[in-house]
């Protein structure tokens, strides 16, 4: 068997603005059974000389137990953080959503995630307080992960992603392979798969406990 421990850095948005510190909010969870992560970074013209930048990144688990609560469920999270230079605020907002039946659904190296959830986003202007918030929907349709079992690899895993305002640390045991996808993923009715380079997503079967911090 090779083992391999991943590091996985995830891009931070280098013009964000600082944003002032509150109290942090820690999360656990321990996700057993399938798995599967998807992380994007696009950026689009807002106008002349200036972009709106967005990184997304999501979990939907199988089984999924949360903190201290009992028992576990199929679930899905994750995080946003939306940069517009052209207006100079930024807009960071996580989830935390179960899966109803079907939400996702197994078959051999594939899974599938139909899910909606509406996710608000707290608003910035540079070196300020909050000046408000924005909700935005996060639609996954028929949005399928074929497991790349040509690159696959059974190990220890270690991910990590920092971005300003979040942090996430997960540590297990993994069946792990890259995964293409298809389907339909929206944020905002925008569809975020129409760049492949852009993408990074995966397939797990695994035992995994992680640790979230969002300020």
């Amino acid at each position: 068997m090779r083992t391999s421990h991943i590091i996985v850095a995830g891009a931070v948005l280098g013009a964000l603005a600082t944003v002032p510190a509150d109290a942090a909010t820690t999360e656990h969870f321990n996700m057993r059974g399938t798995v599967v992560d998807f992380f994007t970074f696009t950026s689009v013209s807002g106008g002349p000389n200036c972009t709106v930048d967005t990184l997304i990144s999501f979990s939907a688990a199988t089984s999924v137990g949360r903190g201290a609560t009992p028992g576990t469920s199929s679930g899905w999270s994750g995080f946003v953080e939306q940069f517009d230079s052209c207006t100079g605020t930024q807009a960071t907002g996580s989830f935390d959503a179960p899966l109803g039946a079907g939400g996702l659904s197994i078959a051999g190296h594939t899974a599938t995630l139909n899910a909606s959830v509406v996710i608000t986003l707290a608003v910035f202007e540079p070196e300020s307080e909050v000046v408000g918030s924005v909700d935005m929907t996060l639609t996954a349709s028929g949005l399928r992960f074929a497991a790349i079992q040509a690159e696959s690899f059974v190990g220890k895993i270690h991910n990590r992603f920092r971005f300003p305002n979040f942090s996430s640390t997960s540590s297990g045991r993994s069946n792990e392979s890259p995964a293409n996808l298809s389907g339909v993923l929206t944020f905002d009715g925008a569809s975020l798969l129409t760049d492949p380079a852009s993408i990074f997503a995966s397939f797990h079967t695994q035992t995994q406990i992680a640790v979230t911090v969002i300020k």
